[in-house]
């Protein structure tokens, strides 16, 4: 019965890291995907190696081993618990078939055991994305003995299903605080946004870090040394006996405290239900609306429902405003750099106007609003509404989105580069003109290639080619607009080279919509 558990929990862990590819793909396909993946991998790895011998290097030579196994220590388990604790959450406290299974005359600890496998399973490959390349330099520049190979071997043992303990730990927690949220899906989505910022922010202090660490190796033993269980962990990994002890009985006894308590109230967790909503009918009256702004407040709805439809296809808005703010408090370095070459003064406007355009190619709301109708396409297939109005809502959906995030992105451009009125209002109109070419052609695209059969509404937002090529059309039109208007203002104002970019982007947009009002529309009903 174990087996049959174990082989059910890989297969949704496999279907759930690959959803949406045929069991009937080619061998091309196959090995293609295959050879990414191993790419993926060792790239990975590689990066890793480089930063494992940048601070390892220094940390042998002041003879502060046990800093460095700490700090990958501490890097393994900050990797196993954010790469785990959502699919952790959903295996154990919040899974599809918890009360299928439940019902069924299969003992609960087989349950549990087969999910906490699985997930360990999964803690063992994420450590293992460190844990080689550490060893790897270890072996190459430190000096290597039996015993500590052996505790390495030994802690690299016990910390997935430590990491697991916190992982449970910590989904648990959220299971619980969840069920008593009534704002989920804002909550998730303002959590998503503070990880990617904390992201960046990390990335940009990242190669100061390194340049520090290559002039002065001290601070980061001292910060090692004053977190004593980074460096009792770091210690244990080199082989130092008590150190081994001290780390590895209390890791022990803390997993063993969890995985009984967890499996004592593993049935109440998981069929509690309390604080969970339930739909309530209320009668009201519903305000007549245009089928226009009907279709376009449906498509809204269903942005809001859904946080991974807003951070997938809306990221760009958050940096459309992120240059212009960067601009607008350190202005210096433009300047200075405008005032050494006055040709690059002469074109900023158009630059500003580039990088708008740029950065917004990044959201692809329509680009995907075909493809989420997914099966019950015939609703609004069949519903008595034009299709020209239906598309025409899609596109609506998109600018009404997008056009305030670029009207303030634009307007603090025009402060921060001290643009003149026309200048403030052609980066405006050129950038509101790309939203429309770049909303009609992730339309088009979408309507030509849909990805209408799916489990999950994230297949065809990640995984749909519509998507990716609205983006990079999206760049290439920026590139080839932003570049013509840059190299006009170096023969003619600013204001005349955006207003051609202005001109040549209404053309376009012209285009693409007779384009998706004709052969467009002819192609969303032969859907």
């Amino acid at each position: 019965m174990l087996l049959t558990l174990l082989r059910m929990r890989l297969s949704s862990l496999f279907s759930t890291m690959f959803a949406g590819k045929k069991k009937t793909r080619g061998t091309v396909l196959t090995v293609l995907a295959a050879l990414l993946f191993l790419f993926a991998i060792a790239y990975f790895a590689v990066i890793l190696g480089a930063l494992f011998f940048i601070m390892g290097a220094p940390l042998f030579e002041a003879g502060a081993a046990h800093a460095y196994f700490g700090l990958g220590a501490l890097a393994m388990l900050v990797l196993m618990l954010a790469g785990s604790v959502i699919y952790t959450k959903s295996q154990l406290f919040a899974a599809n078939d918890n009360e299928l299974l439940l019902s069924m005359p299969i003992p609960p600890h087989l349950i549990l055991l087969s999910r906490i496998l699985v997930l360990l399973l999964l803690n063992f490959i994420l450590e293992g994305l460190i844990a080689l390349p550490l060893l790897l330099v270890w072996l190459l520049i430190g000096t290597p003995t039996v015993a500590g190979i052996f505790s390495l071997l030994l802690v690299l043992l016990i910390l997935p299903p430590f990491a697991l303990t916190l992982s449970t730990g910590l989904a648990y927690l959220i299971t619980r605080i969840g069920r008593r949220i009534r704002k989920k899906n804002i909550v998730v989505l303002l959590l998503s946004l503070l990880l990617m910022l904390g992201y960046f922010l990390f990335v940009s202090v990242l190669d100061g870090m390194l340049e520090s660490l290559e002039a002065d190796i001290t601070p980061l033993i001292s910060f090692v040394d004053a977190v004593l269980p980074i460096a009792a962990i770091g210690r244990a990994m080199l082989g130092s006996p008590v150190e081994l002890l001290l780390t590895v009985l209390p890791l022990l006894l803390i997993i063993l405290l969890a995985f009984r308590y967890f499996s004592r109230s593993y049935l109440k967790t998981a069929l509690d239900t309390r604080g969970e909503r339930h739909a309530v009918y209320r009668a009201r009256t519903v305000r007549a609306r245009s089928p226009l702004r009907a279709l376009t407040v449906r498509e809204l709805t269903h942005l809001t429902s859904s946080p991974g439809y807003m951070m997938n296809t809306g990221t760009g808005l958050i940096m459309m405003l992120i240059p212009p703010v960067l601009l607008l408090i350190n202005r210096e370095p433009i300047g200075a750099l405008a005032a050494e070459l006055p040709m690059l003064g002469a074109c900023l406007p158009a630059l500003a106007a580039s990088v708008n355009m740029a950065i917004s190619s990044m959201i692809y709301f329509s680009a995907v609003t075909v493809s989420l109708e997914g099966r019950a396409l015939w609703i609004v297939r069949s519903s008595p509404i034009p299709t020209r109005t239906v598309l025409l809502s899609k596109l609506l959906f998109h600018l009404v989105l997008t056009a305030p995030v670029a009207t303030v992105s634009s307007v603090l451009y025009a402060i921060a580069l001290r643009a003149s009125i026309p200048e403030a209002i052609l980066i405006l109109l050129v950038s509101l003109a790309f939203l429309l070419a770049s909303a009609v052609l992730g339309l088009l695209f979408n309507l030509f290639f849909p990805k209408l059969e799916w489990k999950n509404e994230m297949i065809p937002i990640k995984q749909g080619i519509s998507g990716l090529l609205s983006m990079l059309g999206g760049i290439a039109v920026s590139a080839v607009v932003g570049g013509i208007a840059a190299l006009l203002s170096l023969v003619l104002s600013a204001s005349l080279a955006l207003l051609a970019a202005l001109l040549l982007l209404a053309a376009v947009s012209a285009g693409l919509l007779a384009l998706l009002l004709h052969t467009g529309a002819r192609r969303f009903e032969a859907l």
